[in-house]
């Protein structure tokens, strides 16, 4: 075995496998478009079901009913409309599922009140869309997307640069760690 097939396989692992599986998990992911959440009213297990089913590509960065209710009582979500979860509402869930693994409920709640005072919900959405987009192209394809430039970012841009960065490398660590857990079992 050459030096580097010995590199990709690890205790009988092919990490060559791993990789491409996580990278095409990045590169094909996306979120909705602000406009493309739904804003008919969903109930909190519709709630969690949507947030889960547009981050499962990802790994488990969903969202149980009582974590959306835990939000909620923290004020990080708006209180729901005759129970009924809207657009604003699931975009910031959205945000909390893809950053919990890396922020806690203090950061977030600071986050979300950094983004009120500077964007509409829709314009903090897109930038975290985006953000978040360019860091998993990136981690998938670092010579056509190179490491991030925080120069010439202002305070608030570089701190959700750095947020979706953490939050898409712990991504790819689960994937990883996940990957190895179920190779080890067979």
């Amino acid at each position: 075995m050459t030096g580097k097939e010995t590199e990709q396989k690890t205790s009988g692992i092919d990490m060559s496998v791993l990789g491409e599986e996580a990278i095409k998990a990045m590169k094909d992911f996306r979120l909705p478009d602000y406009l493309a959440i739904p804003n008919v009213g969903l109930y909190l297990k519709q709630t969690s079901d949507y947030i889960h089913d547009c981050v499962s590509p990802l790994g488990d960065l969903s969202l149980t009913p009582a974590m959306i209710s835990n939000y909620v009582r923290e004020g990080l979500i708006d209180t729901p409309v005759n129970k009924k979860y809207y657009r604003d509402q699931l975009a910031y869930l959205l945000f909390i599922s893809m950053i919990k693994g890396v922020a806690s409920m203090k950061e977030i709640c600071f986050l979300k009140e950094l983004q009120e005072k500077t964007y509409s919900v829709e314009e903090g959405y897109r930038h975290f869309n985006e953000e978040m987009t360019n860091a998993l192209h990136h981690i998938a394809d670092p010579l056509h997307y190179p490491a991030f430039e925080l120069t010439g970012k202002g305070t608030r841009t570089g701190l959700l640069h750095t947020v979706m960065a953490a939050a898409v490398y712990k991504i790819y660590m689960d994937k990883f760690l996940g990957f190895y857990g179920r190779e080890e079992n067979r």
